[in-house]
């Protein structure tokens, strides 16, 4: 039986997680008083005039700025959003992070048992969509590669494949 009381602890729960995203905030500002590293939702990588960019999670993101130093060579702007918090959300702030790119691969590391993606991608293309951003989106799935030095040829094919997102719009590529 469903309790009299699961809406009220369900929007009690909502607010939570609406309070946490300042909480989080404050207790990365006094971390950084501490250790002097700044920490917040996510780390922006050469970001501020890219054209082109991937957001990941985690160790994978030191392999995607090696490919960015590499693209940035050749005159790509790329970047990089590395999620550092997930629950909250900060969706309004990756979008505004975002809001300048042509191009997005969002990487997920699992599927999301839904028709929009992995759980990183079905949030972040719900945020960009309620931001009305312009930029085109792919969802790339890997379960199955590991993360050894040919990743870098693997993020490489990522940013590749941002590039032509007409072709991929919308699509969800599993590897």
């Amino acid at each position: 039986a469903i309790s009299n009381y699961c809406m009220e602890a369900k929007r009690a729960q909502a607010q939570g997680m609406i309070n946490a995203k300042q909480v989080i905030l404050d207790v990365a500002k006094e971390f950084e008083a501490i250790s002097g590293r700044k920490y917040g939702f996510f780390e922006e990588y050469m970001l501020e005039d890219a054209e082109f960019a991937v957001v990941a999670i985690g160790s994978v993101c030191g392999t995607i700025k090696d490919a960015i130093d590499e693209l940035r060579s050749q005159g790509v702007k790329a970047g990089l959003l590395k999620v550092r918090v997930f629950r909250p959300f900060p969706g309004e702030e990756m979008a505004e992070a975002l809001k300048n790119c042509k191009a997005i691969a969002i990487m997920d590391r699992c599927e999301g048992y839904n028709s929009v993606g992995g759980p990183l991608g079905a949030e972040l293309t719900a945020a960009l969509y309620r931001a009305k951003s312009t930029a085109e989106t792919v969802n790339i799935i890997n379960e199955s590669i590991p993360y050894t030095e040919s990743f870098h040829t693997y993020t490489s094919f990522c940013f590749i494949i941002t590039f032509h997102t007409p072709y991929f719009k919308g699509h969800i590529l599993q590897f």
